[in-house]
């Protein structure tokens, strides 16, 4: 009874792995994808799906002509791109912090206190009267400068949008126990 039982077990195996061997690719050929398989030695590959045969995926690397053919069996992980977006938000922050730190920083470093004539001259009332001053006045400069010049380079800069790709919904396994026993385990990802 006990090798009808395990012979079942084996039997509803090997129909589960030849189900999940017929499924659609995970990806179709033309998408771009980055593919990481430490195993083969392709940690962040990126490139385009030339191919797909049940068992591997070929990737052509970008500014390559040859494509490369991992197994699914090594991938661990695969993304797909969703499009490219700007990066106007992060330019702008980058542009600020710099733009203000620079200028602050040059502000500080070229004060020169405003001597005041006798006569009654005025002009040193529109200078600023300390090292604080003039940094805080570079700074606001810079900010605003900084930041406009980072978000026109943010926008102008495209970056992917990478979205998970499941490799396999369902997984089979059927292993041996020390104890003599076998043990039938599955796993689904959604």
């Amino acid at each position: 009874m006990r090798a009808i039982l395990m012979l079942s077990a084996y039997c509803l195996v090997l129909l589960i792995d030849g189900l999940s061997a017929q499924r659609q690719p995970p990806v179709y050929a033309g998408a771009r994808v980055r593919v990481s398989a430490p195993g083969e030695g392709y940690r962040g590959l990126i490139g385009t799906v030339s191919g797909y045969d049940g068992e591997t995926i070929g990737i052509t690397p970008d500014n390559q002509h040859t494509s490369v053919w991992v197994p699914l069996t090594s991938v661990t992980r695969l993304q797909e791109s969703r499009g490219q977006k700007g990066n106007t938000r992060k330019g702008a922050f980058i542009g600020l912090v710099v733009g203000g730190a620079l200028c602050a920083a040059v502000g500080a470093a070229t004060y020169q206190e405003c001597v005041d004539e006798p006569g009654g001259r005025w002009d040193c009332f529109m200078v600023p009267q300390s090292t604080g001053e003039q940094a805080a006045l570079g700074g606001l400069a810079g900010v605003i400068i900084g930041a406009g010049i980072g978000a026109l380079i943010g926008a102008s800069s495209k970056t992917d949008r990478w979205e998970e790709v499941p490799l396999d919904r369902l997984r089979v396994s059927f292993a041996p126990q020390r104890d003599g026993r076998f043990t039938l385990g599955f796993t689904f990802a959604f």
